[in-house]
């Protein structure tokens, strides 16, 4: 996509981290921004900023593994903005450590569920949506460079990220021939509030206190100038040829 300006965006995990950083940059580029997150004190933190700076954007409360809410989400979104153009499935979350074998079942099902699932729900439900209005759109998936270069003692979230590419390396060869276009996002070691999200999501999808540490090389609390220095250039790169 080219030209961004008036369009939508619909970007989960959008309330902080690099979520944030790619609804800030769609803002600047004029686009309409819709802000999904689990948590919701973190989209209304997340909203001030799209206040302050007068741009068109809304925060909804979403659980990316729930299909019946994720289609109300893309309702509400439709009602506000009208059709969707870019749909960034962002959230995800840090997974438990170690090799596979040592990995409880309930540990590896909610890496699954979360890390897979949500974003496969993003795809069948707005995808068909972006095909019927015709007016071209983009689908971006971040991965990690795990999914490239697997990092030791994390196999879990290898797995899953690994999969987020073939996902997405699929989806762009079923879409030739369109004006949708889709690519996976494979950010390598950087500083995120990963492991502090991920643990309230863990903790509240598993029904305990459980926090699961944020995979090797990613550390607690994002620089506030780390997210305004993303948001001023990395995604202005856009989406070239859809």
């Amino acid at each position: 996509m080219e030209n961004l300006w008036g369009k939508t965006a619909f970007v989960t995990g959008g309330a902080s981290g690099i979520g944030l950083g790619i609804a800030k940059c769609c803002a600047l580029e004029g686009m309409n921004v819709v802000v999904v997150d689990m948590r919701q004190s973190a989209i209304d933190e997340a909203m001030k900023y799209f206040e302050t700076n007068n741009q068109p954007a809304i925060g909804i409360n979403l659980d990316v593994t729930d299909r019946d809410a994720y289609i109300q989400a893309v309702e509400q979104a439709k009602a506000k903005f009208g059709n969707i153009h870019v749909l960034v499935n962002n959230a995800g979350i840090g997974c438990a450590g170690g090799p596979l074998w040592k990995v409880s079942f309930k540990e590896a099902d909610l890496a699954v569920k979360v890390n897979l699932t949500g974003v496969l729900n993003g795809i069948q439900i707005i995808v068909p949506h972006m095909l019927e209005h015709g007016e071209g759109g983009h689908i971006v998936s971040t991965a990690s460079k795990a999914a490239l270069l697997p990092v030791p003692g994390t196999a879990l979230y290898n797995v899953t990220k690994s999969a987020v590419v073939g996902i997405m390396e699929s989806l762009a060869e079923d879409l030739v021939g369109t004006n949708v276009g889709a690519s996976a996002f494979c950010p390598g070691g950087y500083e995120t509030n990963l492991g502090k999200s991920s643990g309230e999501v863990t903790a509240a999808l598993m029904g305990d206190e459980k926090q699961a540490p944020p995979p090797a090389g990613m550390a607690n609390g994002m620089p506030e100038d780390w997210i305004n220095t993303f948001a001023d250039g990395c995604w202005r790169a856009r989406c070239k040829g859809n």
